[in-house]
């Protein structure tokens, strides 16, 4: 890992964090472009109801990710910590935790075997609920070989990880899903993930040797607790939500519901893979809290600028989904709010606190915005609302969690509250800004554009006057940053002879 000593700490240098970001943000980008295709394929092929169906089949498999009770979590937190300075001890409780991992992935593939022959629903569900007890484990072992990974800071290995996974889950889950329905998706996500996670053990040469230590393993359960739970937060919010329109609703709507929510944790992931380079760093620089504002507070002004631009450019495009997805035209209006939702959430400083041991902090105020969105969708659905207003409920509960979280955690980086809340504002102002000109360009359609033109080639034009309108504060991020700067420099590196793009000095 390349990087500079500052203060007894090995950091890395903007220009490093960028060319990180940018191996990985390639990879991920044709991931993402290969689970759109799949998505797109998969709710075609079944329509809305059988997609909400397979949606609601799916919380089985998101949840069946979190067998590791906590373990998971305590082992990214101190894989990260030891990954250099206790080589002994991160070897000893990789071992440990590989081995938990395989006494509860033989639990949860035989209750998947009760469940198939004692519960009361159709073939479909039950024969779902038996491929996903293996699912979940293959699921369980590629996500510890990527934490590994991620503590290395080698983002190449993970990128071709994602590479591969973007061919193999696409390949396997379209043909499945065509050959038997709602059932193969899940059989061909099994069948894609084994065949990458093989690739991911064989490439990190890994020398395990069975080792249960009951001590070490309760240790982890106990610490990885809070952790656990808090990592559902982004899980649960989503899941009350489908809740709440599969019982009020029915499946129909929330097959529309589940296609905004598919590009919403498209933009989520997006977000991931801007934010992921950082997050090592804040482990690992956690009690300098200079170091650590470079790490939290200057990245994710930047990153949530450029995802403004990327947002609303998705709600001035978002028609032509109708072309791809035509059976869903009535739930488009769900893309727009919960994309529009999910870049609130607070990923860095989520990171920071669990790294400074408040995850009882986390926990409190995680609880208080999961019974605001439980209130509020209840209002919703007693109301006899549209069910687009449980997204609008969203909306406005991940808008006061981030920036909440956000604001508290930069007081403390910060010293001040007054420091914070000019943080704060130095995200938000972008949004404003962005905000008055989509009203007015919404003005200048309804006013004009349509009148003269198809309403498809208003939208193009829509979205180019709104780059022009966006574009001081692009210029300003570049002016500053110089990241195309260093992405080109970082691609002359990889294929031609060019100055280092390293400085010698970090900023």
């Amino acid at each position: 890992m390349c990087g500079f000593m500052v203060e007894g700490k090995q950091v890395q240098t903007k220009e490093n964090i960028i060319k990180s970001t940018l191996k990985y943000s390639i990879s991920n980008i044709v991931l993402r472009i290969s689970q759109i295709i799949q998505g797109i394929f998969v709710a075609n092929i079944l329509g809305p109801a059988a997609f909400g169906l397979k949606n609601a089949i799916q919380l089985i498999s998101d949840y069946g990710q979190y067998i590791h009770l906590g373990a998971q979590n305590t082992f990214y937190k101190e894989r990260q910590k030891y990954e250099y300075s206790d080589v002994k001890y991160r070897d000893y409780i990789t071992n440990v935790t590989i081995s938990f991992f395989i006494i509860v992935s033989i639990i949860f593939f035989l209750l998947s075997i009760i469940a198939y022959f004692l519960l009361p629903y159709s073939q479909v569900i039950k024969t779902s609920i038996l491929v996903i007890g293996l699912l979940v484990p293959v699921s369980l072992f590629n996500g510890f070989f990527t934490i590994m990974l991620q503590a290395k800071s080698d983002f190449g290995t993970q990128s071709r990880y994602n590479l591969l996974q973007a061919i193999f889950v696409l390949m396997f889950v379209v043909i499945a899903v065509y050959l038997f329905g709602v059932v193969g998706y899940f059989v061909g996500a099994l069948i894609g993930f084994l065949v990458v996670g093989i690739y991911l053990y064989y490439k990190l040469a890994l020398k395990y040797n069975f080792v249960f230590d009951l001590h070490i393993t309760w240790l982890f359960l106990k610490k990885g607790f809070l952790l656990f739970i808090l990592n559902l937060n982004y899980l649960v919010f989503f899941s009350i939500d489908r809740l709440f329109i599969i019982y009020f609703y029915g499946e129909t709507p929330l097959g529309y519901y589940a296609i905004g929510l598919f590009f919403a944790n498209l933009m989520y992931f997006f977000m991931v893979t801007l934010l992921l380079p950082v997050v090592p760093q804040i482990y690992q620089n956690l009690d300098s809290k200079k170091i650590v504002s470079k790490y939290i507070i200057k990245p994710y002004i930047v990153s949530i600028k450029l995802i403004y631009y990327l947002v609303f450019i998705i709600l001035f495009f978002f028609p032509f989904v109708i072309f791809i997805l035509p059976a869903y035209s009535a739930g488009f209006t769900y893309i727009n709010i919960l994309v529009f939702s999910v870049m609130f959430f607070p990923i860095l400083i989520f990171n920071y606190f669990i790294g400074k041991n408040r995850e009882v902090f986390l926990l409190i105020i995680s609880i208080f915005f999961v019974f605001l969105i439980l209130i509020l969708d209840l209002i919703v659905c007693l109301c006899h609302l549209s069910p687009i207003y449980i997204a609008v409920a969203t909306l406005i509960t991940f808008f006061f969690y981030g920036n909440v979280l956000n604001i508290i955690g930069y007081k403390e980086i910060l010293g001040s509250w007054r420091s914070a809340f000019k943080a704060v504002f130095n995200y938000l102002w972008p949004l404003g800004y962005a905000l008055l000109g989509y009203g007015l360009l919404w003005l200048l359609a309804h006013y004009w554009l349509y009148g003269i033109m198809n309403y498809y080639l208003a939208k193009i034009v829509q979205a180019f006057l709104f780059t022009i309108w966006y574009s001081p504060i692009l210029w300003k991020i570049e002016k500053e940053h110089r990241i195309l700067r260093i992405i080109v420099q970082a691609l002359r590196k990889k294929f031609g002879k060019s100055e280092s793009v390293y400085p010698k000095n970090i900023e």
